[in-house]
């Protein structure tokens, strides 16, 4: 009897084990392990709303195997065999979201490394210094990223996607495991597309818990999590605004740039007081010319056609507010205005005009051939000092890649700049003569 017996158990046993790999929907991906000289497939632009896109609670997912910087393989059919439910958080070094995310995300590993198989999924980079953002349509670098100079290029080989990882992993401290989508991005697809999502799945392959951004009000991961595993438990997710925000300009609110570039300006809200705060936000003015368009940055980056959206601050909590303008090619000037109200007390309000204005790089007003010829900037790029002659122009003024005016003086004929503390970025010169005669230069400043 005991042999037969053992042999029923072991039968059901693995027909469990099979029926978990079985319900999941078709293998996805890398069949084999990649090389890191393998291309990048062209990435498609995702511009839809992050809600819709990847997979929806009930649904079962499909199966993949991804590797880590190791090349070591994770198979999420052999994970699911543990008997632990497993928690996927996409990522990419250049989104701001996600790394203001880590904190969290290790916080959740210590509490439930033992109850969920957590991985941080790195997928095609969501920020690209120079390249299109596949979220956007267009380059949209942001000036968290030109602030924190993590300004990389789309990656061109996955060896390319591994260096980036490499850099990220020796800048911050992630205890999550991290494992890498394939070269033809095949998770992106299926899972996203999105920048910071967040998939549980259950043993049987279906999606429990779901977060267009990963633990953003009114989703919390924590409570989420506990409501899972502990069926039953009540978490109230929602924080009660009876808090006040105050409201401040970090950069200029006038921005000047190069025809065809983001630009960027930047406030910040802040909760002082003893409670949290809830914020509507809203534009209520977009006046942008053809071929302009701009966007509301908070705790996420909104799609140019969205208008409002609320956040809550908890005590002493901060959180900037950037209002990103997408320029045309020829120049021009654009301007935004945006109204912040306090949810729960109508006089605490505040708000927000910016204006963009952009001329071309070689723009001349009422200027001679002669006089063009009579400047020199150097040495280009430029890393701790930037050297400017000219005999034709006696002011100067700089404005950083977000547009901020950070120099401005008198000159005759020659001046130095230190420039050693700068970021790297694309910056403007502006020179001008006593009769208000003016130009613009592009200067490339790098670390």
């Amino acid at each position: 009897m005991r042999p037969f017996y053992l042999t029923i158990c072991a039968l059901l046993l693995f027909q469990t084990n099979s029926g978990i790999t079985q319900s999941l929907k078709p293998f996805i991906g890398q069949s084999s392990i990649p090389s890191e000289s393998d291309l990048i497939c062209p990435i498609q632009n995702y511009l839809g709303s992050f809600e819709n896109s990847g997979y929806q609670l009930g649904d079962t997912v499909h199966d993949f195997t991804l590797y880590d910087t190791a090349f070591r393989s994770f198979t999420l059919s052999e994970s699911l065999k543990k008997g632990k439910p497993v928690l996927l958080i996409s990522s990419s070094y250049t989104c701001p979201i996600f790394r203001g995310k880590i904190p969290i995300i290790n916080q959740l590993y210590e509490k439930y490394k033992n109850q969920v198989d957590m991985y941080v999924v790195y997928t095609v980079e969501a920020h690209p210094n120079l390249d299109i953002s596949p979220y956007f349509g267009k380059v949209n670098t942001g000036a968290t990223n030109i602030k924190e100079n993590i300004l990389y290029r789309q990656p061109i080989h996955y060896g390319d996607r591994l260096a980036i990882i490499k850099d990220m992993l020796q800048n911050v401290q992630l205890d999550v495991p991290v494992i890498i989508d394939g070269p033809c991005n095949e998770w992106w697809y299926h899972y996203g597309p999105a920048l910071n999502n967040a998939t549980l799945i259950d043993t049987n392959g279906v999606v429990r818990i779901k977060h267009a951004w990963f633990d953003r009000d009114p989703d919390d991961i924590f409570c989420d999590l506990i409501s899972y595993l502990q069926p039953g438990t009540v978490c109230d997710s929602i924080p009660t605004g009876t808090g006040k925000f105050t409201f401040s300009m970090i950069s200029d609110s006038v921005i000047y740039g190069q025809s065809g570039s983001s630009l960027y300006a930047v406030a910040r809200i802040e909760n002082n007081s003893n409670a949290t705060v809830k914020i509507e936000v809203r534009r209520l003015l977009n006046n942008m010319p053809a071929q302009w368009s701009s966007s509301i940055c908070l705790d996420v980056c909104y799609p140019t056609e969205v208008d409002s959206t609320q956040i809550s601050l908890k005590p002493n909590q901060s959180m900037d507010l950037i209002v990103d303008f997408f320029t045309g090619p020829i120049a021009d000037e654009g301007s935004v205005r945006i109204g912040l109200k306090n949810i729960d007390d109508s006089q605490n309000r505040s708000i927000m005009r910016v204006k963009a204005i952009t001329q071309d790089v070689t723009d001349v007003k009422s200027i001679s051939e002669n006089q063009e010829n009579f400047i020199s900037i150097y040495p280009q790029p430029a890393r701790s000092s930037l050297s400017i002659y000219s005999d034709a122009y006696s002011y100067y003024q700089l404005y950083s890649p977000n547009g901020k005016l950070i120099y401005s003086g008198a000159f005759d004929e020659h001046i130095l700049l230190d420039i050693q503390n700068f970021t790297a970025g694309i910056y403007i010169l502006k020179l001008s003569d006593e009769q208000g005669k003016y130009t613009f230069r592009k200067v490339i400043i790098q670390t």
